[in-house]
């Protein structure tokens, strides 16, 4: 059965595409048949996924982001990116699919095309962009489980209050197979007393919701999705303390959707 895993936090800059790049990545590796739709208008995550170059020369009838949003009959050809590796990129700064924000798109649309491939892939990852607009809920119902990477900080809850009350609502409109799945701590330094008390908060009022895993090692990460290769393929100590992070993260995320891995 597909999973469909949406990364999601109406603040910015919290690794939502950086986790996405090493979520697609990890599951490639394993054999896990994976489709990334890229909602984020940036297009970041499809750079690094499939190369800049690429990415500005696209195939005519290759399908990007902003096509999903199409009633009639939509033909979907994915990017294949790697084996076992698909996607549906948003261009760079792509002004179509920014645009959606301010109109008011079928926002079901997305959720029905994809219906129509589901059954070819284990895993459909959607990327979404910050803020709480038309393509965060249209990527919010094209999923069923949704992760929430949050930055540690003293607003911490704020993002996953937003996400939670969105989801609540979607949830009151038939979409009940919606649910959060965990709330991932990003850039946590154990060191410094703000961050011990907000993941202290945060596990207080979300309880079980907050992974067991912690990321503390972030500027490997960061390097590693600037160079288009997951962490695990960097050779430095701290990248390897890194990958050690983020896949005992990514093995958690499966293991409470239930993606065999």
């Amino acid at each position: 059965m597909t999973k469909r895993l949406a990364i999601a936090n109406r603040k910015g800059g919290v690794g939502k595409s950086t986790l996405s790049f090493h979520i697609a990545h990890y599951a490639a590796e394993r054999g896990i048949k994976t489709l990334v739709i890229d909602f984020d208008s940036q297009g970041n995550l499809s750079s690094s996924l499939a190369g800049r170059t690429r990415l500005k020369n696209l195939e005519e009838e290759v399908t990007i982001s902003d096509d999903l949003f199409e009633t009639d009959g939509l033909e979907i050809k994915p990017l294949e990116c790697r084996e076992n590796l698909h996607l549906i990129p948003s261009q760079i700064n792509d002004n179509y699919l920014a645009s959606r924000e301010t109109e008011k798109p079928s926002i079901t649309a997305p959720r029905h095309n994809l219906n129509r491939i589901s059954d070819l892939y284990d895993l459909i990852l959607i990327d979404c962009p910050p803020g709480v607009g038309s393509l965060m809920v249209a990527g919010l119902t094209a999923a069923e489980n949704v992760i929430i990477p949050v930055k540690v900080s003293g607003h911490a809850l704020e993002g996953t209050i937003s996400i939670n009350d969105l989801v609540g609502e979607l949830r009151k409109k038939g979409h009940t197979q919606l649910k959060i799945s965990g709330i991932l701590v990003n850039m946590f330094n154990s060191r410094v007393r703000s961050h011990k008390d907000a993941i202290s908060t945060l596990r207080e009022k979300a309880g079980n919701l907050v992974l067991n895993t912690v990321i503390a090692n972030r500027g490997p990460i960061d390097d590693a999705i600037n160079t288009d290769e997951p962490v695990w393929s960097m050779r430095s100590g701290a990248a390897a303390v890194a990958s050690k992070e983020i896949q005992a993260a990514i093995k958690e995320i499966f293991e409470r959707i239930a993606l065999e891995h």
